[in-house]
């Protein structure tokens, strides 16, 4: 069965043009034909491959109105019984946001695979082949089926929820900062290590699309700047916390009025790794911790800032009363 290839622009097509130029990127018909008349890829068995071009943008210009695009494209894609699974090339700056949101609103077990490039095509060094050619190995394994969206690159293959970006000009640029990557793909060969975690789908999403905002803690942080953010219209606010989860004492009395508002509020942490605690008693007179949250009605999340506003405006949009977004917002931990 064939292979769905969607292009929405990113690195891996972009050609480089002088300063005043508009970005354009190849088409995914140009981006195949360059792929296949590469080195190394006759020497790999490969799928019949479809190709599905759906935006010509840099990832810095793609928002949640595109992720749903995608998101659509990607569920009609895994609907058709003729095709094994999916890839969507993207541009890097956005994309560990982008396969969140795809992976909970498709919501298929048909392989799913991202990828892209840090390297233009015109530029030494360019890893766009080696990673789309992973990519169609991958989208067209038996051994991918349930895994949820992944993405590919340097050989990695990195689950949804897991994948961020730690270094914008390596190859080897996305990690998995806490569990590592859940496999690897070798000349075709896929080798898994283990399952991810997969969130809970979210169906019924529909546009216009909810508001969310994120901020970042930081030591000494004021409450105005939260209420500042919390009065721009936005139905939720993602907090970055500090620690395990907690925020500065000076904007707790904030957080408290936005709940008060009606805004959802989640609390996760600005820490890479580690993820959120739910604190025991012992701490609810310490002000700003899990206790007082909990308290206040925030949700405590052991998702990335980015990803967890991609989820709770996902809830948002599906048209589900507040007391459910926060119990499918909220960590199991």
């Amino acid at each position: 069965m064939p292979v769905r290839v969607i292009t929405t622009g990113g690195t891996i097509a972009q050609l480089l043009g002088e300063e005043q130029e508009q970005a354009r990127h190849v088409t995914g018909g140009d981006l195949m034909a360059a792929l296949r008349a590469s080195a190394d890829y006759a020497e790999v068995p490969q799928a019949e491959v479809e190709v599905e071009d759906v935006f010509d943008l840099p990832s810095t210009y793609i928002g949640l109105d595109e992720m749903l695009t995608i998101a659509q494209r990607v569920a009609a894609a895994a609907a058709d019984p003729a095709v094994a699974g999916v890839v969507v090339t993207h541009g890097t700056a956005t994309v560990e946001e982008t396969i969140y949101f795809v992976d909970i609103v498709a919501g298929t077990a048909k392989p799913v695979v991202f990828t892209g490039a840090q390297r233009f095509p015109q530029t030494v060094g360019y890893d766009g082949h080696r990673n789309l050619e992973h990519a169609i190995s991958l989208a067209s394994s038996p051994a991918m089926t349930g895994v949820g969206a992944v993405l590919v690159m340097d050989g990695e293959i990195h689950a949804a929820r897991d994948v961020t970006e730690v270094d914008p000009n390596s190859s080897g640029g996305f990690h998995s900062v806490a569990y590592g990557p859940i496999g690897r793909v070798e000349s075709g060969r896929v080798m898994l290590g283990r399952m991810p975690v997969r969130d809970s789908p979210v169906a019924g999403v529909r546009r216009p699309l909810a508001r969310v905002d994120l901020l970042t803690t930081y030591a000494g942080m004021p409450g105005d700047v939260v209420l500042a953010v919390g009065g721009l219209g936005a139905g939720g606010l993602v907090i970055e916390g500090l620690t395990s989860g907690a925020v500065p004492e000076g904007i707790a009395g904030a957080v408290r009025e936005l709940v008060g508002r009606g805004i959802v509020v989640a609390v996760g942490t600005r820490c890479p790794a580690g993820g959120v605690l739910h604190r025991s008693a012992r701490y609810g007179g310490v002000r700003g911790y899990g206790p007082e949250l909990d308290r206040l009605g925030v949700v405590l999340t052991d998702l990335s800032g980015v990803k967890a506003r991609c989820r709770l405006a996902a809830l948002l949009s599906a048209g589900l009363p507040a007391t459910e977004v926060r119990d499918r917002m909220r960590s199991p931990v």
